[in-house]
């Protein structure tokens, strides 16, 4: 299977990295409804076909991006978990900033 297309052979050991999209963050709703509205694929497939240049292709995915991890922060908080919540927000910024620092740099 992964000899006969070279596009394809690349795939073959995708499943051996430890890592998950937004590495160095933690997985969250954000973070998942991120990666299931194909934010970053999109981003790199619009600078693969020459849609967008990599600059406004990483700044359309950080708009698109931000969208998710806004929503966190509008929703109403009982006191109790204000702390917490704050934690959550602040991990979410890292993870998000994290992410687009990493694929800007592939």
């Amino acid at each position: 299977m992964w000899s006969g297309d070279p596009k394809v052979k690349i795939f073959k050991d995708t499943m051996k990295s430890t890592y998950y999209d937004g590495y160095k963050g933690p997985i969250s709703t954000a973070t998942g409804a991120v990666n299931a509205d194909y934010v970053l694929v999109q981003m790199c497939a619009s600078v693969a076909t020459g849609a967008a240049t990599p600059e406004a292709a990483a700044a359309e995915a950080e708009r698109r991006a931000k969208r998710y991890f806004r929503r966190r922060s509008q929703r109403p908080v009982k006191p109790s978990l204000r702390s917490e919540r704050e934690a959550i927000q602040s991990s979410d910024q890292s993870n998000l900033d994290s992410m687009l620092r990493y694929r800007s740099s592939q």
